[in-house]
């Protein structure tokens, strides 16, 4: 006697499955601006242990079909069987599998292994040209392709051969390193210059002498403003606080942890909302947007607030190995302000 279908589902233990419709939820509603896919690619690279990081995007003119995105950089590259069992696998614990360090020894930016999903946001599709010992290896993802795929399909990853090796802006051949071309781009509208650069100078705290990162032929620089005066510098409220050489006050919190903070007032309000508020860095990179520690202050407080700008640095927020000790939301911009560790902070900087 034949068993039918649903016979057959009955006998079949319940399993979980993934469509490919999941590329939405984990990369373009994550990185949903092209800031954030940008920031991801910068950090990939910071991951790759490259000194120089070259970005290409079109400003101050509407996309096309034939506008791209490109980031370059010098890093250590991938092999064949490295692009197959670490950049093109979802989910990878990457600080656990590496004990959270690069081999030059920099704190990883990676964690949750999304990042190369981040693309899919700003992008349709991306290709990866890398090299490493001379070997290069090139691929493409087609997102559209992706989110197309059904339950316990696998995503035929499409090679290609590249036209040659990598060349940095000089047109000198790079023995290693990586290419991240994003083309057939979602944003049709304008990219404004000024505001793009401000906007990664917050989410970085690298220097020059950690990592140059250019963005079309420009050095991407340290967040600076003009400030009318700047706390603790020129006034220290809390005889506790500590002044380092940067002008930086040194706190110690409640529950022992250490903080670098600065924060200060500009000669006029800022009405471009991202130049507002205190944004929270860990390990040269932002972890929590520019905000006002949830703090309201009524009418003259919110008017106040179109003043105030700063940075508070915590690197203790950012180094859990693995997510049960993770403060950071999925979106790599936002800290889980629940946790009893945050609240800490968040209390302080109210």
């Amino acid at each position: 006697m034949a068993i039918t279908p649903e016979q057959r589902a009955e006998k079949e233990p319940l399993t979980l499955r993934f469509l490919g419709a999941l590329v939405e939820q984990l990369g373009a509603q994550m990185y949903p601006s092209v800031t954030a896919t940008v920031a991801e690619l910068i950090s990939n690279a910071w991951d790759a242990d490259a000194r120089h990081v070259w970005v290409s995007i079109p400003f101050g003119e509407a996309w096309t079909e034939a506008s791209v995105i490109e980031v370059l950089d010098d890093g250590h590259g991938m092999t064949r069987e490295e692009a197959q069992q670490r950049y093109l696998m979802v989910g990878r614990k990457r600080r656990l599998a590496d004990n959270g360090k690069t081999p030059s020894g920099r704190l990883v930016h990676g964690r949750k292994g999304i990042g190369k999903l981040a693309a899919s946001g700003t992008a349709e599709l991306l290709e990866c040209q890398t090299v490493h010992e001379g070997k290069p290896v090139a691929f493409r993802l087609d997102y559209n392709e992706i989110r197309r795929k059904n339950p316990g399909e696998d995503y035929e990853v499409d090679e290609f051969v590249s036209d040659g090796g990598l060349l940095d802006p000089n047109g000198n051949v790079l023995p290693h390193g990586t290419l991240i071309r994003l083309s057939r781009l979602k944003m049709k509208r304008a990219i404004p210059e000024e505001r793009f650069m401000t906007s990664m100078s917050r989410r970085f705290s690298i220097s020059q002498t950690d990592m140059e990162v250019y963005i079309n032929g420009n050095p991407l620089q340290r967040f600076d403003i003009e400030l009318e005066f700047q706390y603790p510098k020129d006034l220290s409220p809390d005889k506790s606080i500590t002044l380092d050489q940067d002008g930086w006050g040194v706190e110690k919190l409640q529950d022992g942890q250490i903080v670098r903070w600065w924060m200060g007032f500009t000669p006029k309000p800022l009405s471009a909302e991202y130049l507002r508020g205190i944004s929270i860095l860990a390990n040269k990179k932002m972890l929590q947007r520019p905000f006002m520690f949830e703090r309201a202050g009524g009418v003259r407080g919110q008017l106040g607030q179109e003043y105030v700008v700063g940075e508070v640095e915590a690197n203790w927020l950012d180094t859990g190995n693995d997510i049960e000790s993770d403060l950071i939301q999925t979106n790599r911009d936002q800290l889980q302000l629940e946790d009893d560790k945050v609240q800490v902070l968040l209390e302080w900087g109210k």
